[in-house]
């Protein structure tokens, strides 16, 4: 072969493409999402309470499903038991009542979490050629209380006190009652007409939607919050019922009293 035709084949042959400059990008696959669960921890249940019947007095605020936890090797019930929610604002509401009686025992009511449907974020390996983070130590390091410069004229500075930030207690609406435990021949006008004693009031009964009954709970408003603290003072039979009466909170998390820090001199 002759040194041309050589020269002609290495020209033809195709050029591999030179390497980038920049590494390679890596995509972590997307984390789970995770919802926030609507699931309620009733504690201090009553021996006589079963799931049907914790089902049947959580269902006055919206659609739940109940179960109450048992000792298999007795048969009996653990005292505690979980109520899901299908809407929040059903379990947001429940949460408001001051105070829940299933089958003549006060119960306690607290969100639960479980730690299922929480996965942390995923953590990609170290590119080929790269050390490691020391996590460990770096979070050592950030996590070490900073000391105070030193003083100029020997000693240690006055460090500045800084108090922890308080939080209020959730926000008050004013004149605004949630009324729980409602009968299902209560409407609007007979709960009116219970609480109109107090002063001029509005009130609503909370419907279901797609039955038409009554969800057991309901909303009174009045004018003023002295009216509303009169009502509370007292107990409440409505249509021959005995009802729950509570202040109404905002929703979201309450507010915080900013940090006062002391001057340094």
């Amino acid at each position: 072969m002759s040194l041309l035709q050589e020269l002609a084949g290495a020209m033809s042959m195709p050029t591999m493409p030179a390497p980038s400059m920049h590494p390679a990008q890596v995509t972590a696959p997307s984390g789970l999402v995770s919802t926030k669960p609507l699931k309620l921890f009733i504690g201090g249940l009553s021996q006589e309470t079963t799931t049907a019947t914790l089902n049947s007095y959580f269902s006055q605020f919206g659609r739940v499903s109940s179960i109450v936890m048992m000792d298999k090797a007795t048969g009996r019930s653990r005292g505690f038991g979980f109520v899901d929610f299908v809407d929040e604002a059903a379990m947001q509401t429940a949460l408001q009542m001051h105070q829940h009686v299933v089958d003549g025992a006060a119960v306690t009511c607290s969100t639960y979490g479980g730690g299922k449907g929480r996965q942390s974020p995923a953590v990609l390996p170290p590119k080929s050629g790269m050390a490691a983070p020391d996590l460990l130590g770096s979070t050592a390091h950030s996590l070490a209380p900073a000391q105070p410069p030193a003083d100029p004229f020997g000693g240690q500075a006055q460090a500045q006190a800084a108090q922890t930030p308080t939080m209020l207690p959730p926000a008050v609406i004013p004149g605004r009652l949630f009324i729980g435990g409602l009968a299902q021949t209560t409407t609007v006008q007979s709960l009116k007409a219970a609480f109109s004693r107090y002063g001029p009031c509005e009130t609503e009964v909370m419907m279901d939607k797609a039955t038409g009954r009554s969800r057991g709970f309901g909303f009174v408003r009045f004018r003023s919050q002295e009216e509303a603290n009169m009502a509370l003072a007292e107990r409440h039979i409505v249509d021959d019922k005995a009802v729950e009466v509570s202040q109404c909170m905002a929703k979201g998390p309450p507010p915080r009293v900013p940090a006062v820090r002391a001057a340094p001199y």
